[in-house]
């Protein structure tokens, strides 16, 4: 079952009850279970521009507070409404920087940009993952592990990159710091 972005958008108009049973049940997640006693009560809905067309997509961003973690869903209207992509933020999660929409580059087309640590149990991997729209499907385009910090010994190591952005061209600054053994 797909939810539309646009009853969504009017039910937050009329302050009706956000996530319907049907609605929710779509997403997957334990509070959409009929057996779970709270319901998702953190959302946003942002309308932008991802591609060539004049209808804008939608992004929508859920607290799942059962299993500690943020949910993005990018619609597309094309004949009717389209996932084309959905993205999780578990550990770690910024959900101020968890998704964003920004062109890199003068030239560039605008990205969808996930932030979500992609480590393990004894690793800390902050990640950027950049997606274009264009055909009707959401394609990666770029990804970054922007902070690293390996605990197991030996050796432990912290690496740390900063995407820097001139006019017309990306620039990856690195930096790595081991522990003397």
């Amino acid at each position: 079952m797909q939810m539309d972005p646009d009853q969504i958008a009017q039910s937050l108009r009329d302050r009706k009850p956000v996530m319907t049973g049907a609605d929710c049940a779509a997403l997957d997640l334990w509070e959409c279970h009929s057996d779970y006693p709270d319901r998702i009560s953190d959302l946003s809905l942002r309308w932008v521009q991802l591609d060539d067309d004049p209808q804008l997509e939608a992004i929508l961003v859920v607290e799942a507070k059962a299993e500690s973690t943020y949910m993005a869903y990018v619609f597309d209207k094309q004949q009717s409404w389209r996932t084309v992509g959905t993205f999780s933020c578990e550990r770690s999660c910024e959900p101020n920087s968890f998704i964003r929409v920004q062109k890199l580059t003068s030239d560039s087309p605008p990205l969808v940009l996930i932030r979500r640590d992609l480590g393990g149990s004894a690793s800390f991997l902050m990640t950027t993952s950049a997606y274009h729209l264009h055909g009707g499907s959401l394609s990666q385009a770029l990804e970054i592990s922007t902070d690293e910090e390996v605990s197991l010994p030996p050796p432990e190591r912290i690496t740390r990159r900063w995407v820097l952005a001139s006019q017309d061209r990306l620039v990856i600054h690195t930096t790595r710091q081991s522990v003397p053994e």
